[in-house]
């Protein structure tokens, strides 16, 4: 039986789209948005799986691999690219995988995700080994790349994870877990980078986010890892350090000592140590402001 995923199908809340006034055709997408985030709510539980399991293998030396095609490879490039300025990561922890190469991103290169070998040749070049974690993004459920991504880094021993949109599908078969917001069909037709790319986003931020959270690269709500490049950056990062540490005038030489490293600083001031111990103590802790703090 031949499989038809529902986010491909004709949605008939927007049935007569084109003679709409602007604002009304705009106000049947907004109303259609609203069910992505239901439909996010409803798989948080598997989403929660997905994080303590990827935060658990990279403790332990493993690294988060994303791969994806068309706009779902997109949305993985985007996430992983967002991870070292914002949370301070070395650019090899959260590594994303575009079929057709880093030239997809701009230029379509739609075909490739018709091709279970490229999948499985991505795979290899990456070097999955069983400390890794891979997600493989598809809206339809039924991508040969996406499934071949799947299939290799499964005999490699990695964790599998399959980011989808429709249930069931033949992706639910090849991964360890699966996350499967069920967007419905979009506003036009077909077009999964409206509801189904929403929910993708929203999934994906969950993941990478609460992966760095459980790995200490946050403090409470602040992010304590991001990196100093430009002036409203280091301006962020004086404020940091004085939500926690408190008013110090000494904040912008700690800042300075430190390379411009809030964490750093933080101890430095805290703990009153030099930036080279305060530094230790950051390594020591792995990288968490709250462990080198509280030890």
């Amino acid at each position: 039986m031949t499989f038809s995923p529902r986010t491909e199908g004709a949605n008939p809340r927007s049935k007569d789209l084109d003679l709409l006034s602007t604002e009304a055709m705009l106000r049947v997408m907004n109303d259609e948005d609203r069910r992505v985030a239901d439909a996010v709510a409803e798989v948080i539980p598997a989403v929660a799986r997905a994080v303590d399991a990827i935060a658990a293998r990279m403790e332990s030396g493993g690294h988060y691999h994303l791969f994806g095609a068309g706009t779902s490879g997109r949305l993985a490039v985007l996430d992983a690219a967002e991870c070292p300025p914002t949370f301070g990561t070395p650019h090899d922890w959260v590594v994303a995988h575009l079929a057709g190469g880093q030239s997809a991103m701009f230029v379509a290169a739609e075909g490739a995700e018709d091709s279970e070998g490229l999948g499985a040749e991505d795979v290899a070049a990456a070097r999955i080994t069983p400390k890794d974690a891979v997600i493989a993004v598809a809206a339809s459920g039924r991508t040969p790349y996406a499934i071949g991504v799947l299939r290799s880094a499964r005999k490699c021993g990695a964790f599998t994870v399959a980011l989808v949109c429709n249930r069931p599908t033949p992706m639910h078969d090849e991964a360890e877990l699966v996350i499967d917001p069920a967007v419905g069909e979009e506003v036009l037709s077909g077009s999964t980078r409206l509801k189904s790319g929403t929910a993708q986003k929203l999934v994906l931020n969950m993941i990478s986010t609460g992966v760095m959270i459980r790995l200490g690269r946050t403090y409470g709500n602040l992010m304590v890892g991001v990196q100093s490049t430009n002036e409203k950056l280091r301006a962020r990062a004086v404020r940091l350090v004085e939500t926690i540490t408190g008013p110090n005038s000494g904040i912008p030489e700690a800042l300075a000592a430190s390379g411009h490293d809030v964490r750093v600083a933080c101890i430095m001031i805290k703990l009153k140590v030099s930036a080279a111990d305060g530094k230790a103590r950051l390594d020591a802790a792995r990288g968490s402001l709250r462990r080198a703090l509280d030890s």
